[in-house]
């Protein structure tokens, strides 16, 4: 496992981290093995994938997750980017829908699980399956282990490939037991479009140094003691501090902006120095991969 990590790490960016000493299950060293040939880079590889299984002839899709507009979780941002990727290659695609289509690409169990089932089983076309998963879901909201088990049989139960967002999901999953289907990792990435750095670094000259902070979930373990600890004791005579989403806590000192669309959000990430994040157990965070693009400083929970 150790070296296997190792050699992960000089192809993920990841050197330097210390690897795992929890013990895996007996398959996992295969899975492991081939993780590095399997690695894949942005999350358009979905549509790659699911369009070259698709006949010239006949090309549909079917994504099954909750897609939203405006500023949502990342798993609605990331569907709708696959979408939209995926309507520009012509292919003709459908959201939650029981038409019979060459190829389905879903987003862990958040939706009529039964539903899905029976359009995927009932295809005279044998579609090819794509179960996208994040998670694990109990360490980063802290509970819920049950929804991790009903993932990991519906993942059995319909997919042909799982894609897991970040090596982190997948070895966490491994450790729980779950042995997903032909897994890959296929990583988050920003939209280039709204999230990039600005050629020049901005002058701090005459001016607070700009701290930024940002999330759509509510859970405390997105990291919010440790942003209400900085509401009370940073130095606000030296820094600015802005968090934009939604939070549970009432910020005295913080500046919270409700939650932007991409645009908005890239404009705000790109005019601050440095951004922080302390949310624990996150697998491929939006907010982190945004703000990578987007700021040459970054701090984050070890």
């Amino acid at each position: 496992w150790g070296k296997i990590y190792k050699d992960l790490a000089s192809e993920t960016g990841t050197a330097g981290q210390e690897a795992s000493s929890t013990p895996l299950p007996s398959y996992a060293n295969d899975l492991l093995d081939s993780l590095k040939y399997r690695l894949l880079w942005k999350p358009m590889v979905l549509a790659s994938r699911i369009q070259k299984k698709l006949s010239p002839a006949s090309k549909s899709v079917t994504v099954w997750g909750e897609i939203v507009d405006g500023p949502y979780g990342g798993g609605s941002q990331i569907l709708k980017a696959v979408m939209e990727e995926l309507r520009r290659r012509g292919v003709t695609v459908y959201n939650i829908s029981i038409n019979d289509s060459d190829g389905h690409i879903i987003n862990s169990a958040f939706f009529d699980l039964e539903k899905a089932l029976s359009v995927v089983r009932s295809s005279t076309k044998k579609p090819h399956v794509i179960h996208r998963i994040d998670g694990p879901i109990c360490l980063y909201r802290g509970k819920d282990r049950h929804l991790d088990e009903q993932i990991s049989n519906f993942n059995r139960d319909v997919a042909t490939v799982t894609a897991f967002q970040c090596v982190y999901s997948w070895a966490e999953s491994l450790k729980l037991g779950f042995e997903a289907v032909n897994p890959m990792i296929i990583r988050n990435a920003s939209d280039p479009a709204f999230f990039y750095k600005e050629p020049k670094p901005l002058p701090l000259a005459g001016r607070k140094i700009r701290i930024i902070s940002s999330s759509w979930s509510t859970n405390m373990i997105k990291g919010f003691s440790v942003y209400e600890y900085m509401d009370k004791n940073l130095d606000f005579s030296r820094f600015e501090y802005r968090f934009v989403g939604r939070s549970p806590i009432e910020f005295k000192n913080i500046q919270r902006v409700d939650a932007l669309p991409s645009k908005e959000l890239g404009e705000q990430l790109q005019g601050a120095d440095i951004f922080v994040t302390a949310s624990k157990n996150d697998p491929a965070s939006n907010s982190v991969v945004e703000a990578i693009r987007s700021i040459s400083f970054r701090s984050a929970v070890n």
